[in-house]
């Protein structure tokens, strides 16, 4: 078993209302049933950077500004959704602004 994911990059300067799409968590324990919740932590989890728990989709929800913070340093958790249970050790994983 095991996380499956690359480091991700976003560009600055993202100026739209939309969310912006980073990229997924995903773990290979995930059968594509809803069985695991993602749950996203750390360094603007919440405030600028979004999960969706049952996809793994990260989004960014705010306007990223290099100059202000050149990365992101988050951890990543897949609970079992019905026992809460750890599916995977939390990770930790860093969104990249690049301009």
């Amino acid at each position: 078993s095991g996380w499956v994911w690359n480091q991700f990059f976003v560009l600055e300067e993202y100026t739209g209302t939309d969310p912006l799409y980073v990229g997924k968590l995903h773990s290979d324990m995930d059968r594509g049933d809803g069985s695991i919740k993602y749950i996203l932590s750390g360094e603007g989890a919440g405030i600028v950077f979004t999960i969706d728990d049952t996809t793994g989709d990260i989004h960014a929800i705010q306007r990223l500004d290099r100059e202000e913070r050149s990365q992101y340093t988050l951890r990543a958790q897949a609970l079992d959704r019905r026992t809460g249970r750890p599916m995977e050790p939390e990770s930790e994983f860093i969104i990249k602004i690049q301009d």
